[in-house]
C-alpha cells in the first residue's frame, strides 16, 4: 500500500496531537460593532468537509445558503450571493483556506494546528451528548443504543469497532472476556478506515495504535481505504472488513441502513462490538481565511452572530443534521 504524502501528513497530525493538550480555547471572539451602515460584499464562498454522499450533502445544507444571508442582513451585511461547496478531503478544506479560494471553512479542531497561520477560528461545533460516553470498550457492549441527551458537547469519542465475521466476533469475545488484544491478533485483521484524516475515521485509531501498541495504520497489512462511513459499515457487513473505525454514534446513524440496506437479520447493536475506544476528539470548527481583505473583525463577528442564530432554527438545524450540530459556541481570536 503506498501511502506517500498522506501518510506523512497524518503522522505529522498525530505527532502533533501526542505532544499538545489544547492548542484552542473555547471563549468570546471579541471586536468591534458593525457599523450601522448597511455594508455590502458580493460573494461569500465557504467550503464544508465531506460526509458521505456530495449530492445528499448539498441538497441537506442548501437552505443555509438562503438563512444565512437574512442572518447577514440583520447584522447590516447585504450578500449577493453565498456559495457552498464541498471539499474533497478535510484537508482540500484547510488548503482552501489557506489560498484564499474560500471565505469560510468547517475544519477539525486538530487540523488548527497544520492551518493557524492562515486561518482565524471563528466557532466551534457542539453536539447533543450520548449517554454513554466510556473510555473502556466493554462499557459500551451492552447491545442497546445509547440515548441522545440534551447537554450539548464540544467533544465525542472514536470508537474501534469489530463485525460479524468469524475474526470481529473472535475480538469481541476477548474484550467480553476481560482480555487484552494483542497487536497480532489486530494485524491478522482486516481493518478499513477512510481516506481522507477524518479525526474518528483515521487519525484518532492511528493515535490509539501508537499509544497502546506503539505502531500505526502502515504496520495493518490487512487494510483498506474506503471514502465514506457508509462504505465501511457495508464492508463490515458483509465481512469483508473485520474492523473498522467511526464517531461515537455512527451506530446510531446507520442502525436503519444495516437491516434495510445491507440486509442484516440482526441489529446492528447485537451485531458489532467496540473493541477499542479512542481519546476524546474535539468538534470541528468554523474559520475564516485570514488572506481575503473583506474578512474584517466587523464581518467576522457578523459571521459569528449569524450562525449563532441561524442554528436556532429548525430550518438551521436541519440544514446542519448532516454534520449532527445542534449549537455553536464562539471562539477566540488569535494572534498572527
Amino acid at each position: 500500500m503506498m501511502w506517500g504524502t498522506a501518510m506523512g501528513k497524518l503522522k505529522k497530525m498525530v505527532l502533533g496531537l501526542v505532544g499538545i493538550c489544547c492548542v484552542l480555547s473555547g471563549c468570546t471572539f471579541q471586536t468591534n460593532s458593525p457599523s450601522q451602515e448597511q455594508q455590502h460584499i458580493e460573494l461569500l464562498t465557504i467550503a464544508l468537509p465531506p460526509s458521505g454522499e456530495t449530492q445528499h450533502l448539498m441538497e441537506t445544507i442548501h437552505p443555509l445558503q438562503e438563512l444565512l444571508q437574512s442572518g447577514l442582513e440583520k447584522q447590516g451585511w447585504s450578500v449577493d450571493k453565498i456559495l457552498i461547496s464541498s471539499g474533497s478531503s478535510y484537508e482540500a478544506v484547510g488548503d482552501a483556506l489557506e489560498n484564499g479560494t474560500a471565505d469560510l471553512g468547517f475544519i477539525p479542531k486538530m487540523m488548527y494546528v497544520d492551518y493557524q497561520k492562515e486561518c482565524t477560528p471563528l466557532l466551534q461545533a457542539l453536539r447533543y451528548k450520548l449517554s454513554k460516553d466510556f473510555s473502556v470498550p466493554e462499557k459500551w457492549n451492552d447491545k442497546k443504543s445509547p440515548n441522545t441527551t440534551s447537554e450539548t458537547t464540544s467533544t465525542y469519542r472514536g470508537l474501534i469497532l469489530a463485525g460479524p465475521s468469524p475474526k470481529g466476533i473472535e475480538l469481541a469475545e476477548k474484550i467480553a472476556n476481560g482480555e487484552e488484544i494483542s497487536f497480532e491478533e489486530l494485524s491478522q485483521a482486516k481493518w478499513s478506515v477512510l481516506q481522507q484524516s477524518s479525526p474518528a475515521g483515521k487519525v484518532y485509531p492511528e493515535l490509539w495504535l501508537c499509544e497502546k501498541y506503539q505502531k500505526g495504520l502502515e504496520d495493518l497489512p490487512y487494510l483498506v481505504e474506503v471514502d465514506s462511513y457508509e462504505k465501511a459499515f457495508s464492508r463490515l457487513a458483509n465481512q469483508r472488513a473485520d474492523i473498522i473505525c467511526v464517531y461515537a454514534d455512527a451506530r446510531k446513524d446507520f442502525a436503519y441502513h444495516w437491516n434495510a440496506v445491507f440486509r442484516m437479520e440482526q441489529s446492528i447493536w447485537h451485531d458489532t462490538a467496540v473493541i477499542g475506544v479512542t481519546n476524546v476528539i474535539e468538534n470541528e470548527i468554523l474559520a475564516c481565511t485570514n488572506h481575503s481583505e473583506k474578512m474584517t473583525p466587523a464581518l467576522q463577528e457578523a459571521i459569528q452572530t449569524a450562525f449563532l442564530e441561524v442554528i436556532q432554527t429548525p430550518q438551521g438545524q436541519q440544514a446542519m443534521s448532516i454534520y449532527g450540530h445542534v449549537d455553536y459556541r464562539k471562539m477566540q481570536q488569535y494572534a498572527k
